[in-house]
């Protein structure tokens, strides 16, 4: 029973119940009252030391306070809980907000003082391969002073990939552990002081050269830290809030905002990944998923970095590289006629240059009414194409008398109401599939139901002629 009801709280939050329930009692015995059993005069005696104290945990002793009551299976009238309604609304009145865990500035890393030497006596070593490891994995202080070496894996690659593996936590009750890897940023270039695969390599060859008793060739023993003191013990949680304190204070970081509603604290890691990430334009459900918030907590994180210049000019970059690859991947528009040059030239490489002068002196020939020849486009020879079917017309062809157009290469919808005079690019006498058949302005009349025939015609396709 006594281990039933221990493991109701995480081990890290028992100390904190423990507080608060010795405070309900301390401020009840102002008035001469008892916790027990829950009553509207007691509710109202401990919402007004919490007042008067001034204390901005004043929801939360009075939830516990709740708590304690349902769980000693005290019913609570609907009275009583608007009067927890209303005195809540008392307490927070004017308070302001809840201190909050200060950031340090994510893109700054780098500037730390680098090192195996530990910031102070009993901090721990590699305190910068700490700092940017805690920062991107945003871990708090006690998950970086308990965080095992053995359960940190480096995967080579292109590019490398650093996976660590943490522990069960309070918001994990099956203790199932996370897993969560981040690739090196480097980009193919030299290593980056606050790159976090760099990092952690560098951590795990410190821990090699400072404890070689420890490892059986690289692995190390389940036993050792990966932040460990200088004997190899796991740093204390004061030791690694120094730390956190001191690179706060080598970036020239206040240790607090002058209203006291920020400062410098073991959670200050955290917010530093969460702010930084959303700076640089990741989106917020990444965030949640790498600091592993279960809930919306993230968002009083990256509320105001989500907005901030820095993430504007990531968010700006981002779609710039996205519309650019869209646009060289997207099928570039071009002139229909120069289209369909160019898929002749690549159907038939040989004749590309005999074909651009019989079109271009085509071209350059006004346009006449008198034809000279009315055959049929549809009753052409389907034989094989040669150079002779795109020479130029011998000095006794008729056509060589008048620059009149060849209408043997023309064709018309029937369906047009102008039935305009189309000129022939492509058609049935280039032994091409009717998909392919198409006109000098682009129209494909292979494709088509509508009956195609050779025209004789005035109305001409001011783009075909």
């Amino acid at each position: 029973m006594e281990e039933l009801e221990l493991d109701i709280y995480a081990a890290s939050t028992r100390a904190t119940v423990k507080y608060r329930r010795r405070l309900v009692s301390t401020l009840l015995a102002e008035w001469s009252e008892l916790p027990e059993p829950i009553t509207h005069r007691k509710v109202k005696c401990l919402a007004a030391g919490l007042k008067a104290g001034g204390y901005r945990s004043a929801s939360a002793v009075l939830y516990l306070f709740k708590a304690d009551a349902e769980r000693r299976g005290e019913v609570i009238s609907p009275s009583l809980a608007r009067l927890f309604s209303d005195v809540h609304r008392s307490c927070a009145r004017g308070r302001g907000p809840a201190v909050a865990a200060a950031p340090l500035p994510l893109h700054r890393l780098s500037e730390l003082r680098g090192g195996p030497a530990p910031w102070s006596e009993n901090g721990p070593i590699g305190p910068q391969n700490a700092i940017v490891c805690g920062a991107w994995w945003m871990l708090r202080e006690l998950e970086l002073a308990t965080a095992r070496a053995s359960l940190l894996e480096i995967r080579p690659g292109c590019p490398p990939v650093a996976v660590l593996t943490l522990p069960a936590s309070k918001n994990d009750q099956e203790g199932v552990g996370t897993v969560r890897a981040l690739a090196c940023i480097c980009l193919a270039g030299p290593p980056r002081r606050d790159c976090p695969c760099h990092a952690a390599w560098d951590q795990k060859l410190l821990l090699q050269r400072a404890f070689p008793s420890r490892h059986r060739g690289q692995v190390p023993d389940n036993t050792l830290p990966l932040f460990p003191t200088r004997s190899g013990e796991p740093a204390a949680k004061s030791a690694v809030v120094d730390m956190i304190r001191d690179a706060a204070h080598q970036l020239s970081v206040p240790a607090a905002s002058p209203d006291g509603a920020f400062r410098i604290s073991g959670h200050s890691l955290r917010p530093t990944g969460a702010q930084g990430l959303a700076r640089l334009g990741v989106d917020v459900l990444t965030i949640q998923a790498l600091g592993r918030w279960g809930s919306g907590t993230v968002a009083q994180y990256v509320r105001g970095a989500s907005v901030s210049e820095e993430a504007a000019r990531a968010r700006a970059n981002t779609l710039g590289q996205a519309l650019a690859a869209a646009a060289t991947s997207a099928p570039q528009t071009a002139d229909p006629a120069q289209a369909a040059r160019d898929a002749v030239r690549a159907c038939f490489p040989a004749l590309a240059r005999k074909l651009r002068e019989v079109l271009l002196a085509d071209l350059s020939a006004p346009p006449a009414c008198t034809p000279d020849s009315s055959s049929s486009a549809s009753s052409s020879s389907s034989s094989s194409s040669s150079e002779d079917d795109f020479a130029p017309a011998p000095a006794d062809h008729p056509a060589a008398e008048a620059p009149a157009p060849d209408f043997s290469r023309t064709v018309a919808s029937r369906s047009s109401k102008k039935q305009l005079c189309h000129k022939v690019l492509v058609g049935p006498q280039e032994s091409l599939d009717a998909s392919r058949w198409v006109t000098m302005c682009g129209w494909r009349f292979g494709c088509g139901t509508s009956a195609r025939h050779a025209v004789e015609s005035d109305a001409f396709c001011q783009k075909c002629w």
